[in-house]
């Protein structure tokens, strides 16, 4: 049988706190109770030692009976002791009955302890209970013996303090099952979450209340890591099916020409018209094709950049011109802003020229003819900012979020000529984080603008 983290906790802790109230009981009768009550003891003996000096000095003057009944009911009122004088036969000469305490009668070990040591002393530590028993020396009839029983007004404490302590640690012990629920309800949840992930289901798992802790951390961590391979799981369903239809279409149309072009009874014109209409839809395969095999090389996790320092003027002035005369041929009004002197920077120049011309591509796709374009770079606090503008009608607010997502047009339908396959943005946007940099789309001016940033 399984045990749960919950159970370990509570046992755990229940352990620490019982091992750590037991310790604290012995620490504070090793440190602190013994010595206390070694040095009352020895005050207390001394008292007796003082005591019977008193009494041997009433013996020798041979006092009445009366007065030593009178110092003897005196000394045990001051002292709260039960006070009694034994003559040489062990019989009792006077003394007091000590609330409810019966007189112990004098043994032969009593005695023997007595002759050696000169004091016989008996503690009763659980109980609080002590017999003293002195000899008694100066009286004419011999030695005498003073018998003393003190009952320590503290030993009804122990008691409690066992039993608080004890209750202590109860109290200890039953607030460890919230404390540890505390903890191990966020691991459920993960656990449960993890289960669901193994078995495929990606969406958001179940949350409890949000946690500011190292805990709280670890779930939002989680369900991040949740979502994202959600999308990204997604994102790859998405691509299959992207990719089954855009090859289904074109290779279904290669397919009807072959069969018209099967037929020896056309035309040359049919003929040619056929060939050049597989002409495109294979330069169309071909580009797909191309895109797709770029798209999963650069998120290979061997895939590096072949970076050299490189002049952004140069660089912006060569696609510029490359892109010149297509531009004017589409009527757009193409310029380059150059607003500053830019810096050498560390860059992969195929790269970043195939993220600029992704910028242009999309530009003039979305931009109606007679529209303005522009091509330009900035150089700001540390960095450089490349962008592309145009005077196209921009992005819905919906599409912003997610136009840099591998497969995602805003041009919802399929058409080639307006939306491409949308991996384009996606290539441009994994280009410039393996360089560091930032990417980025706004509306500025009422011109859409495309952009990143790479550092100095």
């Amino acid at each position: 049988m399984k045990t749960s983290i919950y159970m370990k906790l509570v046992w755990y802790f229940t352990g620490l706190i019982f091992i750590t109230c037991l310790t604290s009981g012995l620490l504070f009768f090793s440190i602190l109770g013994r010595p206390v009550a070694k040095e009352a003891h020895q005050l207390v003996r001394n008292h007796v030692r003082f005591i019977a000096a008193q009494t041997e000095g009433l013996l020798s003057e041979g006092v009445k009976i009366d007065a030593l009944n009178d110092f003897v009911t005196r000394v045990s009122d001051s002292y709260r002791m039960t006070v009694a004088i034994f003559d040489a036969d062990y019989r009792r000469i006077t003394g007091t009955s000590g609330k409810g305490q019966d007189h112990r009668v004098i043994q032969p070990e009593m005695i023997r302890q007595v002759r050696e040591k000169g004091i016989f002393v008996q503690s009763g530590h659980l109980s609080g209970q002590t017999i003293y028993l002195v000899p008694l020396n100066g009286h004419p009839g011999g030695l005498h013996y003073l018998y003393i029983n003190r009952t320590s007004s503290v030993s009804g404490a122990l008691p409690w303090f066992v039993s608080g302590l004890g209750i202590m640690c109860l109290f200890l012990v039953l607030g460890i099952y919230p404390l540890a629920r505390n903890f191990t309800r966020p691991i459920r949840r993960l656990s449960t979450g993890l289960e669901q992930m193994a078995s495929g289901n990606f969406k958001k798992t179940e949350t409890g209340p949000a946690r500011s802790d190292e805990l709280g951390i670890l779930e939002a961590t989680f369900e991040k890591m949740a979502g994202s391979v959600n999308e990204m799981m997604a994102s790859k369903k998405q691509l299959l099916a992207d990719i089954s239809h855009e090859l289904r279409s074109p290779l279904g149309r290669m397919e009807v020409s072959l069969e018209l072009l099967s037929e020896a009874d056309k035309d040359p014109k049919s003929v040619a018209r056929h060939i050049q209409m597989l002409e495109t839809e294979i330069r169309f395969m071909t580009g797909l094709i191309r895109s797709l095999s770029e798209y999963s090389k650069i998120n290979l996790p061997e895939f590096k950049l072949t970076l050299n320092r490189t002049a952004p003027q140069k660089l912006l002035r060569d696609i510029f011109s490359r892109n010149l005369s297509i531009m004017e041929k589409h009527g757009y009004q193409f310029d380059l802003n150059i607003q500053n002197a830019l810096p050498d920077i560390l860059l992969d120049r195929e790269r970043i020229t195939r993220v600029i011309q992704n910028f242009l591509d999309n530009a003039r796709q979305y931009c109606r003819p007679g529209g303005t374009i522009i091509l330009g770079a900035a150089a700001l606090s540390e960095t450089v900012r490349f962008f592309v503008s145009d005077s196209g009608k921009g992005l819905s607010a919906a599409d912003r979020d997610r136009i840099f997502q591998p497969l995602f047009r805003a041009d919802s339908s399929r058409n080639r000529h307006t939306g491409g396959i949308g991996l384009g943005l996606a290539i441009s946007r994994r280009i410039i984080e393996q360089h560091g940099g930032r990417i980025g789309y706004s509306r500025e001016n009422n011109q859409t603008v495309f952009s990143f940033e790479l550092d100095e």
